[in-house]
């Protein structure tokens, strides 16, 4: 998630802007999941990132096949998703900077 704490819509002050700014820099294409932030607003120091769209789950609560990534970031957990749900089959890296992905059924979760 983007907010800056779990369960809320407010962006202030919200690491992941920080962290997907830098991922961008080192050449990532970085999208995000955010059941509260449908779409990013305009904001001051991240202008760039206005108008990006979350990705969206399957019916079942699952990241959906068209949308492949190499790692997921873990950056705000939302009670609204349930992340080991959304992860099953996932093949790439979690990294888990809020201790709440299970490292069960084949994933890779690094925690930071």
């Amino acid at each position: 998630g983007l907010a800056y704490k779990a369960g809320v819509d407010d962006m202030r002050e919200a690491p992941a802007l920080e962290i997907w700014a830098e991922l961008g820099a080192r050449g990532a294409a970085v999208r995000y999941l955010d059941p509260l932030i449908p779409e990013v607003p305009r904001t001051r120091k991240h202008p760039a990132l206005a108008g990006c769209r979350s990705v969206e789950l399957t019916e079942d609560g699952r990241l959906r096949e068209e949308d492949r990534f190499d790692a997921v970031v873990v950056v705000t957990n939302h009670p609204q998703v349930n992340l080991q749900r959304c992860l099953e089959g996932f093949q790439g890296v979690v990294v888990d900077t809020r201790n709440c992905v299970k490292p069960e059924n084949g994933l890779r979760v690094f925690k930071s």
